[in-house]
């Protein structure tokens, strides 16, 4: 049995009757140019994803909340499909209520979306369940830094201080620190998106996958 990240393979261990622990081979997509890092004065924030209960997209709104009356600099760019309207519309209701609108723009998906990832300088990633996330890999080939919740296999993309910071799930303060933190060290955002860019080169880079079936495969 094969797996994609280590969590799914031990959460597989304690549900099923199986004598051998699944074997982990990660997800893997093409390797893209690295991004060319400009310092401005806007941190521009991506988060991707479907409107729905799971992506819990909320909770980065209310970071913003307790962020807005201290910075000004900060804009928030949500792309996704609406599969929950009631979600989307708790959403669509709190931007307007908490005068959040002039702080984002909400894209539908598109299936050309990596010009978003380039022009950003974080991605956010706010679930409560994950297994192993695409938008994070996507993020990490093009040397983005990222932010996200503790969920899933996440914790193998993400390196705690290194490229980036895992936080409780739900939690609005940790991550409005987290994302404060960047603003206030906005030379982090390069150092920590050059650590992405190396852990998915290292990891997660297509021909990785390829060459672990193909051990696999033969042995």
């Amino acid at each position: 049995m094969v797996t994609i990240s280590k969590t799914s393979s031990e959460e597989i261990l304690k549900k099923r009757f199986i004598k051998n622990k699944p074997i982990v081979i990660h997800n893997g997509i093409p390797k893209k140019k690295i991004k060319k890092y400009s310092e401005t004065n806007k941190l521009k924030i991506l988060n991707i994803g479907y409107f729905d209960f799971n992506k819990n997209q909320i909770l980065l709104l209310k970071s913003l909340m307790i962020l807005k009356n201290k910075f000004k600099n900060i804009h928030l760019t949500f792309i996704g499909k609406t599969v929950d309207t009631e979600v989307r519309n708790r959403f669509n209701n709190f931007l307007i209520v908490n005068n959040l609108k002039s702080f984002v723009t909400v894209i539908d998906f598109q299936m050309k979306i990596d010009k978003y990832y380039y022009e950003s300088d974080l991605l956010i990633c706010t679930s409560f369940i994950e297994g192993l996330s695409l938008s994070i890999l996507e993020a990490m080939s093009i040397g983005l830094p990222i932010i996200s919740t503790d969920t899933g296999g996440v914790n193998e993309q993400v390196i705690n201080n290194q490229n980036g910071f895992i936080i409780k799930n739900n939690d609005p303060i940790k991550l409005s620190n987290k994302i404060e933190f960047f603003i206030e060290n906005k030379k982090k955002l390069e150092i920590m998106g050059r650590e992405s860019y190396k852990i998915f080169n290292d990891k997660f880079a297509l021909n990785k996958m390829i060459k672990s079936y193909n051990n696999l495969l033969n042995d």
